[in-house]
């Protein structure tokens, strides 16, 4: 047999034999992909949630929501509160705090 490459394949090697897993992408380049978001993090932005002056006033409207008028009612539709953190279309909303 020639070792020239077949014309199928164009490899000389081409057979039968079962192919090895291959890692294509190492672990190393998912290291960012692989981040937690801690508790402690979390505890911190409720803290400052809490200590935030302007903060203090929208939790407060999203709070009781349901007490507000309608028209006043939907400007806040967006914001919730989960877990003791206020959120904006599902995202954390983080304080104006250089600590975090």
């Amino acid at each position: 047999m020639s070792e020239k490459p077949d014309a199928l394949s164009r490899r000389s090697d081409h057979g039968d034999s079962p192919m090895e897993p291959q890692v294509m992408i190492p672990p190393e380049k998912f290291v960012g992909f692989m981040a937690d978001v801690k508790t402690s993090f979390l505890d911190e932005v409720r803290e400052a949630q809490r200590e935030d002056e302007a903060i203090k006033v929208l939790w407060e409207s999203v709070s009781n929501k349901e007490q507000l008028p309608p028209s006043v009612r939907k400007e806040f539709r967006r914001y919730d509160i989960k877990e003791g953190i206020l959120e904006y279309d599902g995202k954390i909303y983080i304080p104006d705090d250089r600590d975090l």
